[in-house]
């Protein structure tokens, strides 16, 4: 028969402990006497049979657990090796694309070349002036993620973002939104000009969940696709959950538009008028009465 007594139990396990613990019973409780060369003893033991696979994971949590370096810089939207194979490395992971689909060409025609002319003058940024941009992020030096914008007269439009999947813990596309938010606020501040506060988005589609992101942020707004008039997002989610194409006003009657500027300098403006480019001034009056309206649309939508 075994005997259950705390007394004799504590005896066993005391005689089959090592020496070098030093422990004794007494009255069914084990007492040890605690010395460096103990503990060093058992760090050992504990060393030697860990799990390599435990092992591995506490170093890693030690690498990532170690403070970092995170940089900013902004540069012209100009093609580097480095920014393009983490582009063709997100493509290819988030997007499903071929390698084919993501080579230097299509790369550079994407987001590098631009419409854009750089202006740098008394009204323009003066750290950056206008034009197009990537906003590159490094780690200890290493490039993680690229945001492409352009920097424009009223607002920062957000064009692209594509960053390292190795990456993707970080919340990148959260995180590079909230800076180039920050950005509008500093560079608004600098008093360049007095409608510089937007953070433009880009297009918005509803039943798109890699788009419908941007209605997280707020307060956002969108332009009416008939009236050119602003909404509330918030107001407008219900019926766009219903029907694909919604005209804004009249959901939100009360949304809020910009007096347009409708005139235009035509002496600047050329038309291609029997593939050659034509002053407009150089028209007829008659013609210049028929595309006359035109222009002033062309005003209204792009600006004059």
């Amino acid at each position: 028969s075994i005997s259950l007594l705390p007394s004799e139990i504590s005896t066993v396990i005391v005689n089959s402990l090592p020496k070098e613990c030093k422990a004794s019973e007494c009255r069914g409780f084990i007492n040890f006497k605690t010395t460096s060369t103990f503990v060093e003893g058992i760090t050992d033991h504990e060393e030697k049979h860990r799990d390599p696979e435990l092992n591995s994971s506490r170093e890693e949590k030690v690498e990532v657990s170690a403070k970092k370096t995170l940089t900013f810089e902004i540069v012209p939207s100009e093609f580097t090796t480095e920014s393009h194979s983490i582009y063709q490395k997100y493509q290819m992971f988030v997007h499903n694309d071929s390698k084919s689909d993501c080579g230097e060409k299509q790369y550079t025609r994407f987001l590098c070349d631009t419409p854009l002319v750089p202006v740098k003058d008394q009204n323009a940024p003066k750290t950056y002036g206008f034009g197009s941009f990537h906003m590159k992020y490094r780690i200890d030096g290493k490039l993680i993620c690229v945001g492409v914008i352009d920097i424009l007269p009223k607002c920062i439009s957000s064009v692209y973002l594509f960053y390292d999947p190795d990456y993707s813990h970080l919340n990148l596309g959260v995180f590079s939104a909230l800076k180039e938010i920050e950005m509008v606020s500093t560079l608004s501040h600098e008093g360049f000009s007095e409608d510089f506060h937007y953070y433009y988005m880009g297009y918005y589609v509803h039943d798109c969940q890699k788009m419908k992101y941007k209605a997280a942020y707020s307060p956002s707004v969108l332009l009416c696709p008939k009236r050119f008039s602003w909404h509330p997002i918030a107001k407008l989610t219900a019926a766009l959950a219903v029907s694909k194409y919604v005209v804004f006003s009249d959901v939100d009657p009360n949304g809020s538009s910009e007096e347009t500027d409708l005139s235009y300098d035509s002496s600047k403006m050329l038309l291609v008028v029997n593939q050659k480019l034509v002053k407009v001034t150089n028209l007829l009056q008659a013609s210049q009465e028929i595309v006359k309206p035109y222009l002033q649309e062309l005003a209204s939508l792009l600006g004059s």
